[in-house]
């Protein structure tokens, strides 16, 4: 017997070797099939990227755009303010005001909106930028209003005190002229 376990102990490492052996005439490596299905899945999370890109360019590019016609509606609204553009309202929508040192910006175009408020001496005004852009595109446009003292209150008030200091003027001449000895 113990011949037989010597035999059975001898052949067993060839049959480790054949149970890790594929069957038949099947090789090793990746079939057809594998490669094609890898392939596929990579070309579909290519795509997908892809896609995912392209709308963050175009979000990245309309956040720019806004906050572009963000700081051109604020920058009227202020020379509105500053009394460097007049409290008046203009419609339709014209190019940007330039000064003599800025190029013109033709990419935007502005209106204003000036009304009375139920407040005496106060004017609401509302500044829109609008991108000039072909209708077809949809435009980037941004509104902003605020309320200011209406210039023509202003202007009065300021002849009215210039009156009263002229007034005052010719009293005190009048008055220190009488008081002069003879």
């Amino acid at each position: 017997m113990p011949a037989q376990q010597d035999i059975t102990l001898a052949t067993f490492p060839e049959a480790m070797k054949s149970m890790h052996r594929p069957p038949g005439n099947a090789r090793r490596g990746i079939s057809l099939l594998e490669v094609i299905l890898a392939v596929a899945i990579l070309g579909g999370a290519l795509a997908v990227f892809g896609e995912l890109f392209r709308i963050g360019s175009q979000n990245a590019r309309a956040a720019r755009e806004l906050t572009q016609a963000q700081l051109h509606c604020e920058s009227l609204l202020a020379r509105v303010k500053a009394g460097a553009l007049p409290a008046e309202t203009v419609t339709p929508a014209q190019e940007l005001p330039t000064s003599a040192a800025e190029l013109p910006d033709k990419e935007w175009l502005y209106s204003v909106l000036v009304e009375p408020l139920d407040q005496e001496g106060l004017l609401s005004v509302q500044v829109t930028v609008v991108q000039n852009v072909p209708e077809i595109s949809r435009p980037i446009e941004f509104t902003a209003t605020a309320w200011i003292v209406d210039p023509e209150v202003i202007a009065a008030a300021n002849e009215a005190a210039a009156e009263a200091s002229a007034v005052e003027d010719s009293t005190t001449e009048t008055e220190g002229a009488g008081d002069e000895p003879h």
